[in-house]
């Protein structure tokens, strides 16, 4: 990726604009130019990469270095996941390690909350943009970021940086779910304030 200009202060007018968050990057191809099979590609070189996605109007796609196939996911399709969201699905589903049961359901495994998560990331920025996940003990770092060494580290979607511990006591209901969203919504009900 060196053959490309890149976002500083003291040049604004360059063509790739990268934000890193430790485990993931967000990559804005700001140059209209450059096109975005040709840094996927070059992504797609590094072994250290769990996945690379990009999205088209409402379809995403996800590639990565340790698959030739390419996974396309959408909302309101045929397949169901726990919690009830349902996704159109084609290609490598194996990219983020899910796996699709006869009944159309999806089951996660590495990624939890995988599709919901990654859709709402890739629609959440406007323009063309990349979203890189490094591999469990990789992440991404540049001159003004930290090293975190030795772990410590957050930001992608694999299920180590994804899970986290709680202990809770003297509640008599637990929440739908283990996702964050719906743990938000059981503590404001705790509280009597939903």
């Amino acid at each position: 990726m060196k053959d490309y200009t890149f976002w500083e202060r003291k040049n604004p007018n360059c063509q790739l604009a990268v934000a890193v968050n430790e485990r993931m990057s967000y990559i804005y191809l700001t140059d209209p130019q450059v096109e975005l099979s040709e840094i996927v590609n070059a992504l797609k070189e590094d072994e250290r990469i769990g996945f690379i996605a990009w999205k088209s109007g409402q379809t995403n796609y996800v590639v990565s270095p340790h698959s030739d196939g390419k996974l396309e996911f959408s909302p309101d399709g045929k397949y169901v996941d726990d919690y009830d969201q349902s996704w159109r699905i084609a290609g490598d589903a194996s990219i983020l390690n899910l796996k699709m049961t006869k009944e159309q359901r999806i089951v996660y495994q590495e990624y939890p909350d995988a599709l919901a998560r990654l859709h709402g990331a890739l629609h959440s920025q406007e323009g063309r943009v990349i979203i890189v996940d490094a591999k469990p003990s990789y992440e991404f770092i540049e001159k003004h970021s930290h090293d975190h060494a030795g772990g410590g580290a957050h930001g992608s979607l694999h299920k180590v940086d994804s899970v986290v511990p709680i202990i809770v006591t003297g509640a008599s209901e637990l929440p739908e779910s283990d996702r964050l969203v719906d743990l938000k919504k059981w503590i404001l009900q705790l509280l009597g304030e939903s």
